[in-house]
């Protein structure tokens, strides 16, 4: 999985894992079987992350896929019992947050595209092809015209300049 974006992935997870939380156990009760629902949640996400459409609010994503394991959870133990009102109602309540957050914050990936515009264009060409248009190494370098190697070094240079851009970006 090295052409997924971990980092961004690391970002939203940290981001997101104290409102996910309190988002399961609004809804299970459980605090334990909370924190299971939510680690199982975010592995089901890092799955299905090619599936995740950027232009969403990721919490969100990560909500749904929280609902669906409450749902399971309740089923495979009956005494917890999972009422719709209070579903619907923790769910409006974190969609008003999700529009206050919106309004005031930028979305990693707005950031991401942010520092992608910040890098030089040697260095943001080999990004495009590599892992945008999903080139390997050796066609990157034929496209290019540089050898293997100076792409692996070019990617390397890419990923830590987003990576501390990102970060900068994120915690601003």
């Amino acid at each position: 999985m090295p052409d997924r974006p971990y980092k961004a992935f690391e970002i939203l997870v940290r981001r997101h894992h104290r409102r996910i939380i309190g988002y399961a156990i609004s809804i299970s009760g459980d605090e334990d079987a909370a924190r299971d629902i939510v680690q199982e949640s975010f592995l089901i996400a890092w799955e299905r992350l090619d599936d995740f459409d950027t232009g969403k609010d990721f919490g969100a994503w990560v909500r749904g896929i929280v609902r669906n394991k409450c749902h399971e959870y309740s089923r495979a133990n009956k005494h917890l019992v999972i009422a719709d009102d209070v579903l619907e109602a923790v769910e409006s309540q974190h969609q008003i947050w999700d529009q206050r957050e919106t309004e005031t914050d930028q979305s990693v990936f707005a950031v991401m595209h942010n520092c992608l515009g910040k890098l030089p264009e040697r260095l943001s060409q080999a990004v495009n092809l590599f892992y945008l248009q999903r080139l390997s190494g050796a066609e990157v370098a034929e496209r290019i015209g540089a050898d293997e190697a100076a792409i692996r070094k070019r990617l390397q240079r890419a990923r830590v300049a987003l990576a501390n851009c990102i970060t900068n970006g994120v915690q601003a």
